[in-house]
């Protein structure tokens, strides 16, 4: 047997070697999967908008990560004219 066909022999067996050992690390640290969850934040303002950009602004702050898109739960106006509206999304990360 010649020279060259060890070599050729030698060579590809270190490179297939060296491809199942990274495709091997690659799998290991791939990253977990998000766990998603829903998530809601309430919000009072003088009118509807005021409210739902104030529930908007709760659901932001209380949670890591929020998802588009942002649903509208409800939406009613108080005895005393104050408008309280809910929303919801998904969201993953902790509450804070």
């Amino acid at each position: 047997m010649s020279i060259l066909r060890i070599t050729v022999r030698a060579s590809v067996a270190l490179t297939v070697a060296a491809a199942l050992t990274c495709g091997t690390v690659a799998i290991a640290s791939a990253a977990p999967a998000i766990t998603k969850y829903p998530c809601y934040g309430d919000g009072l303002g003088a009118t509807s908008a005021a409210a739902q950009q104030a529930a908007r602004s709760d659901l932001f702050a209380s949670y890591d990560t929020v998802y588009l898109p942002i649903f509208l739960l409800s939406d009613t106006e108080e005895s005393n004219g104050t408008w309280v509206a809910e929303v919801g999304a998904n969201c993953s990360g902790m509450l804070r």
